[in-house]
């Protein structure tokens, strides 16, 4: 009797397959965009050693994989900028002088803009020594004059040893049962095809758990066999890249 309900089970599972809801995941990566200042040439003359971005390129970063528990949402995108290790916000226009900006070759405007950051320099140090005369009294509105200075500095800066942007993306992606590859990741493309041996490989292990229940329908004759059917009522789930362990979870 036993074997003949296992046999059953058995040929239910390989017509109609275990009863469990596809897994979908969403990576999160990052676009990093590197831009080279136009006054980078200059960067050591005037700024001395420094962290300069050479050439401009775009690369991608993954940082996350995790189980898709909304759907409907929608991907966002934030993007912030850093010159060197320092993150600054993207400014539309640059804070330069009537000088700079009537220059009349690149090497004059690249001494206009270093004379400027050191004029910044020192006006936001005499403003911390107490050495001006309108020196704002309320904290607040100092707080405020210095974090224009460190704006504008930082900005100027960037002109010599560039800035590099960085954008937050999401990508949704479905697990195929059975395959080892979740997904490929380029450091120059970001997400792609498994076929596209460009991607370094993201790896999924999924161990089902399962439980028997009873079929909906049953013989009916009480002498045959009752018949089951296997649920899958939760995974155990494993992401590595790159021999990092990316995700490691139970997933309901």
């Amino acid at each position: 009797m036993k074997t003949k309900t296992l046999l059953l089970t058995v040929l239910l599972m390989a017509a109609t397959g275990m009863s469990a809801q596809a897994l979908q995941f969403v990576v999160e990566y990052e676009q990093i965009v590197d831009e080279r200042g136009e006054l980078y040439q200059y960067s050591e003359r005037y700024l001395g050693p420094t962290s300069v971005i050479e050439e401009s390129s775009t690369t991608y970063r993954l940082t996350a994989v995790k189980p898709y528990t909304q759907p409907g949402a929608k991907p966002t995108t934030k993007g912030t900028a850093t010159t060197g290790k320092q993150r600054i916000e993207v400014e539309p226009q640059l804070p330069l002088s009537e000088g700079a900006l009537m220059a009349g070759s690149t090497a004059k405007k690249a001494e206009l803009v270093a004379k400027q950051i050191y004029r910044i320099r020192e006006t936001r140090m005499n403003i911390l020594a107490g050495d001006v005369e309108h020196i704002p009294q309320d904290g607040k509105a100092m707080a405020l004059v210095l974090k224009e200075l460190n704006r504008e500095e930082k900005a100027l800066t960037a002109m010599f040893v560039g800035k590099q942007i960085i954008t937050s993306k999401r990508k949704i992606v479905t697990y195929v049962e059975g395959n080892e590859l979740l997904l490929r990741f380029s450091r120059f493309a970001g997400p792609v095809a498994q076929d596209d041996l460009s991607g370094e490989p993201v790896y999924i292990h999924v161990i089902n758990h399962t439980e028997q229940r009873l079929a909906a329908q049953q013989p009916s004759k009480k002498s045959e066999p009752r018949i089951y059917e296997e649920h899958v009522v939760s995974r155990s789930v494993t992401v590595s890249y790159n021999e990092n362990t990316l995700l490691d979870a139970l997933i309901q």
